[in-house]
């Protein structure tokens, strides 16, 4: 007699504890995917509002502050700045301006002039020959800053090299400041009193 309860009850009790299992593991489904639900709207936000910054900064990009002796100061404490947060070694850097309007040679050495665009009278260009080196990730992210910053920079002449330790990059970092003329219409007046 009591083998057939064991009989009946054992099946019984296999029965209920997969039920159990089953619910469980259900439970455990449904929850995953409401969490992976609410994590591809999440995504979809953020795409969204990642286009929608880079539209906005696409075209506010600005010149930088007006020329002056703090002007290289400060460039060069935010260059570092920058480095440190993305753990970056600045190797080397040099600094040449040329101002809008006089000429300058090209790294194949052609003359070219840039007196063509009144728009940017008054402004100059200061070259940054740098080199860094880090994790080629690390330099990515440093480059990246300057990219996706409100600050009009150009980079150019980029050579990547390798060594055993760690990657560097040599770069032309060029930024844009605005220079410290006195207006024509000014200059023409002090021209007439003097």
């Amino acid at each position: 007699m009591s083998s057939r309860i064991l009989g009946w009850l054992l099946p019984v009790l296999c029965i209920i504890g997969a039920t159990v299992a089953l619910i469980i593991q259900f439970g455990r489904v449904i929850g995953a995917q409401l969490n992976f639900a609410k994590a591809d709207e999440d995504v979809k936000k953020a795409i969204a509002l990642n286009s929608k910054s880079k539209d906005i900064t696409q075209y506010q990009r600005r010149i930088g502050p007006m020329d002056g002796p703090t002007e290289e100061t400060r460039f060069v404490s935010d260059l570092n700045s920058i480095a440190k947060i993305h753990n970056v070694t600045l190797l080397k850097l040099s600094s040449r301006a040329q101002a809008f309007g006089a000429g300058v040679l090209d790294s194949r050495g052609y003359r070219y002039t840039l007196e063509d665009d009144k728009t940017l009278t008054g402004v100059k260009k200061i070259y940054a020959e740098l080199s860094v080196g880090g994790s080629y990730a690390n330099i990515r992210a440093f480059l990246r800053d300057f990219e996706n910053s409100q600050r009009m920079y150009t980079i150019s002449n980029v050579k990547w090299s390798r060594t055993d330790s760690a990657t560097e990059l040599g770069v032309v970092l060029a930024r844009y400041v605005l220079m410290n003329v006195p207006l024509a219409e000014e200059s023409a007046e002090q021209t007439k009193e003097g």
